[in-house]
């Protein structure tokens, strides 16, 4: 049983066959919310779909469910949060303005996790279903069919089972609309530390949609506290059971389906708000009794606290993400692809298709030439590539000459 703690074991007289007791982290519910397209498009059918209480699981409620309606002094934020949702694969999260035209949510939202399949990205909108005439947009480049590159996220096959990928279950994706403009959160890169002191002065707080909640209204709810990692790191559990521990937050802001992406809130004692993390899925633990390697028995699982991935991942590549002039088709990635290839720094299907394995591609190009490791499609470094690439033609043919 790699992986597993144990906690009691004993041995059986009469059978001589070994019990033993597991603590195991079940693979992590992501706040996600599926439904049928029309009730986002119709909020008359999202009503009817409330009042059926069978189709309710709130993802994480801890105590009271303190999610209200947002208070007067937050009304801005109707103009900086909305849905992230595709219709066709009947997936709806929250997403936040952190440019103009640049949303931050979860990467799961967009790519599902390891295993599933994926949707397209050319299908997600962005809407800000909080204000009266539904401002929407498609993610840049899905008129061409080639909105790939202009997504960036932390992984696009997010693991749920030990280990959880939930620090790199964030994205950031540039709108075909400058539909934030004013609107923009300003993102603070914070310690775990840092924030936990900011949830003990009272100044933590989540604001989100929820499927449950008043028929898509934007919900607040706060003050929230947060779960020390240090805590629930007896015997290395959470080393063992995530990748990138010192990334994660555990919180306890009450949360149900849809609240995926949205943003941890610190409010200052200006008033100004500002993001510190993306909540992104709950932190669940099950007891398991084994007999001879087999479970006999499962024990009801134990909601330890809600996750979300601090925003120190990703805030150092809002600016450069935003302001690049990224390619814009899908030849001009498999051009870039091919030239990656020939410095033998990319060894992935030539697919025009941009990913974490080309993003790593152009991190190697970059810290070969020392500039800063932002692995990003930009037209500039296709130049760049296809210069080197003129230079070295000349030389290579003369070397052939020569032999």
């Amino acid at each position: 049983m790699k992986g597993f703690r144990p906690t009691i074991m004993w041995l059986s007289p009469t059978t001589r066959s070994s019990l033993a007791l597991f603590m195991v982290a079940t693979p992590i519910a992501a706040a996600a919310y599926s439904l049928p397209a029309s009730q986002i498009q119709n909020s008359h059918d999202a009503e009817k779909h409330n009042k059926n209480n069978s189709y309710i699981h709130k993802v994480a409620v801890f105590g009271a469910d303190n999610r209200g309606a947002l208070p007067r002094k937050l009304q801005a934020l109707k103009k900086s949060i909305g849905l992230v949702y595709n219709n066709r694969a009947r997936s709806v999260c929250t997403g936040f303005c952190v440019t103009e035209r640049t949303i931050a949510t979860a990467a799961h939202c967009l790519f599902r996790t390891a295993g599933e399949r994926r949707p397209k990205l050319a299908e997600f909108r962005f809407v800000l279903r909080a204000l009266r005439n539904w401002p929407s947009s498609r993610i840049e480049g899905f008129s061409i069919g080639s909105p790939d590159q202009f997504v960036i996220a932390g992984s696009r096959k997010l693991k749920i089972e030990p280990r959880i990928d939930a620090t790199r279950d964030w994205a950031l994706m540039r709108l075909a609309k400058p539909l934030c403009r004013g609107a923009q959160l300003p993102v603070q890169v914070k310690s775990e530390s840092e924030i936990a002191k900011v949830a003990k002065d009272k100044s933590l707080l989540q604001v989100s949609f929820h499927h449950d909640y008043a028929n898509w209204r934007l919900a607040h709810a706060g003050p929230c506290a947060i779960e020390p990692v240090n805590k629930h790191n007896k015997n290395k559990r959470i080393d063992r059971d995530f990748t990138a521990p010192g990334d994660l937050i555990l919180h306890r802001c009450d949360t149900g389906g849809a609240s995926s992406g949205s943003p941890l809130l610190e409010k200052g004692r200006d008033g100004k708000l500002s993001v510190v993390a993306i909540n992104v899925g709950t932190y669940v633990q099950t007891r398991m009794l084994v007999e001879n390697g087999k479970i006999v028995r499962r024990f009801k699982s134990d909601a330890i606290a809600n996750t979300a991935v601090s925003a120190r991942v990703f805030a150092d590549l809002i600016g450069p993400f935003s302001n690049a002039n990224l390619l814009s088709s899908a030849g001009d990635i498999r051009q870039l692809q091919t030239l990656l290839s020939n410095r033998g720094l990319y060894d992935a299907k030539i697919d025009g298709s941009y990913g974490p394995t080309t993003r790593k591609a152009i991190q190697a190009f970059q810290g070969n030439i020392g500039d800063e490791l932002a692995g990003l499609p930009t037209e500039g470094l296709l130049k760049e590539l296809q210069s080197l690439a003129a230079q070295q033609a000349p030389a290579s043919a003369k070397t052939k000459r020569q032999n």
